[in-house]
């Protein structure tokens, strides 16, 4: 690896943590980036950009190049990049497997995705500027931002977050799964059992992550209530249902 060894990033990541170490953070805000009229693409890259102490990410797929040619870049510089991916995205997603290519040759450690089901939480987590970027959006060239605002866009959502309880929320799910070796595998340029990077932060109780976290278990009694309620209204934005319950 480049730069930086893993426990030097820990210690960096443990100093950040408690306080010692403020770095820049790009511009970084607490904000939901709206991709049918923002470039939220561009925020993706400046904090990748920015970033000097270590990057995480997350995917379905990527078959943008540029999301890639920026991790590798910074993985070049010596910033520590980790990426959790899934391979069967590849025989819908072929340019995925040319992203994953890359960044093998690139040297950045990869572990996959290698029982039950895919693979599908996307997100990024900047250590140094603490921030967070998670959403429904794949690293697609039309994910990120609009072809034309409010006219040819994916409806797509993205969060970014610089609020601790979510942050450390990341970050322990992230390395929860970085040492997981019954559902995850090694994939290229890690080899033998990983250590965690972060300190053991709880995950705060607003975030669900399936399926170790039912989310129909916590979803129906709020439907449930809110139908009991004289003034109950419920709001769903979705891309599919198929649950019949």
């Amino acid at each position: 690896m480049p730069g930086c060894s893993v426990k030097q990033w820990c210690v960096a990541v443990l100093l950040c943590a408690v306080g010692i170490v403020h770095p820049d953070r790009a511009g970084a805000e607490t904000s939901l980036c709206d991709a049918s009229a923002e470039n939220c693409r561009t925020k993706v890259l400046n904090l990748i950009a920015a970033e000097r102490m270590g990057i995480d990410v997350s995917f379905w797929f990527m078959d943008d190049a540029r999301f890639s040619n920026a991790l590798v870049k910074q993985w070049k510089t010596g910033v520590p990049v980790r990426v959790i991916m899934d391979p069967r995205a590849n025989a819908s997603k072929p340019v995925n497997a040319t992203i994953l290519s890359q960044l093998q040759t690139a040297g950045i450690p990869m572990r996959m995705k290698s029982s039950g089901d895919i693979a599908h939480w996307k997100g990024m987590i900047f250590a140094g500027q603490h921030v967070a970027e998670f959403s429904g959006a794949n690293y697609s060239p039309y994910e990120y931002t609009p072809q034309q605002p409010y006219l040819d866009y994916n409806d797509e959502v993205i969060y970014f977050s610089d609020e601790s309880d979510v942050v450390q929320s990341v970050m322990r799910h992230f390395d929860d799964v970085w040492i997981d070796t019954t559902g995850y595998a090694d994939y290229a340029n890690v080899s033998g059992p990983q250590p965690r990077v972060y300190p053991v932060y709880p995950i705060a109780a607003e975030f669900n992550f399936p399926p170790d976290d039912s989310y129909y278990n916590r979803l129906h009694p709020l439907v449930r209530a809110e139908a009991q309620r004289p003034d109950g209204k419920i709001d769903v934005t979705m891309y599919r249902v198929t649950p019949s319950r």
